[in-house]
């Protein structure tokens, strides 16, 4: 969603965490303008805001239905692909940071 679609108080959650995951990664933001990140450092905020809304929520809550939105049979368990695996789990995380917003 882009922040342009956002109310104020979703916006200032989402920057936030940018904040606080910018400051457990390192990286010093600016108050306004950080263009001039480098692709490392704002590539390590992001993953450290999608690691912090994964710690906060349930994962397991959303693993059966992202299962079924990429066609992969959980009952198989352990014999799943690393494909497989990884588009539940990419799908699981779609979810939460959608449930973020």
């Amino acid at each position: 969603m882009p922040k342009s679609n956002m109310g104020p108080q979703s916006r200032d959650a989402l920057n936030q965490l940018k904040v606080e995951a910018a400051s457990e990664v390192g990286v010093n933001l600016n108050g306004g303008y950080n263009g001039d990140l480098t692709t490392k450092q704002a590539g390590s905020v992001g993953g450290q805001m999608i690691k912090n809304m994964v710690a906060a929520s349930n994962p397991t809550q959303y693993k059966a239905e992202a299962a079924r939105e990429v066609g992969v049979d959980l009952a198989k368990g352990g014999d799943l692909t690393t494909k497989q695996a990884g588009s539940v789990g990419g799908q699981i995380i779609k979810k939460i940071v959608e449930s973020h917003k």
